[in-house]
């Protein structure tokens, strides 16, 4: 599940969430997992709306280099795919 992005332990949930994506990653996401719960503290700190606005153009940018077309753009002039959080399509 994706989480809001409103603090730095939720950026690093939802790296983990992208990274259970593939059984390859899986170490990755552990570690990151760990670290998050070694440092309660930090992980509270919240993110400024410039923080929000960058990570948004990052993330848009992982979505345009997936190259599928499954995605939260047009996919012509007057039609668009939209996701929610769980990466489920908006009807």
């Amino acid at each position: 599940m994706a989480y809001p992005y409103t603090d730095l332990g939720s950026v690093l949930l939802n790296v983990e969430f992208q990274l259970e994506v593939s059984p390859f990653f899986a170490p990755l996401s552990a570690i990151i997992e760990a670290y998050r719960l070694a440092n309660p503290d930090f992980m509270i700190f919240p993110l400024p709306p410039t923080a929000i606005n960058e990570t948004l153009k990052r993330l848009t940018g992982c979505v345009v280099a997936t190259g599928t077309d499954l995605n939260c753009y047009p996919t012509g002039l007057n039609t668009a795919i939209l996701f929610d959080v769980d990466g489920n399509p908006v009807t």
